[in-house]
């Protein structure tokens, strides 16, 4: 078997959690004593799938999460919470949610997504951009609407941020990112 000398074994088998608890079980038995064995999974965290390893085992199982399509030269390599698919998965929602409500059509929503991240530079430096100020005005209103918590949102925008004068690259204070310095013509 392969894993028998590599260092390194990266599951891919399909996104149920039992065959990933039982994968990992059967990595243990025939991988290396020392070898690293990671997960491709984009939803469950290294630690949801560690049912049937020993404590030994646990220390060496992390998450190695490689991005679509194979170009891109990203891996997340990491224990628990996923960065990018925690922003892919709010995106997706809401692109169904537009879908659903019949607002757009895949061809729209994709044509306007290709055009506008093309200059963003970010989420965070188009929030800087437009003002924080204004994105918590924004997301008022959205809380208000959708019956949603502001917790995570604009309560920790106004305690980390707006409260502390941080309200984008408008402010000399700066906002996500710290103020950028001003350019001499």
């Amino acid at each position: 078997m392969a894993v028998q000398t590599a260092w390194l074994v990266i599951e891919a088998v399909p996104e149920k959690l039992q065959i990933k608890i039982d994968t990992f079980s059967e990595l243990e038995t025939h991988a290396s004593k020392d070898a690293i064995l990671a997960s491709n999974s984009s939803s469950y965290k290294s630690s949801e799938m560690l049912g049937k390893v020993k404590d030994t085992t646990k220390s060496r199982v992390l998450n190695t999460h490689y991005y679509m399509p194979p170009e891109n030269m990203v891996v997340e390599l990491m224990t628990d919470g996923f960065i990018f698919n925690r922003l892919w998965a709010a995106i997706k929602r809401e692109t169904l949610s537009i879908l659903a409500e019949g607002v757009s059509t895949p061809e729209e929503i994709d044509a306007l997504f290709i055009e506008l991240t093309r200059s963003w530079g970010g989420p965070c430096r188009f929030m800087d951009a437009v003002g924080l100020d204004t994105v918590a005005l924004i997301e008022d209103h959205y809380i208000k609407e959708r019956q949603l918590s502001p917790t995570y949102t604009v309560d920790f925008l106004r305690r980390e941020y707006l409260d502390k004068g941080r309200l984008g690259a408008k402010s000399p204070h700066g906002g996500l990112y710290p103020p950028q310095p001003k350019s001499i013509s």
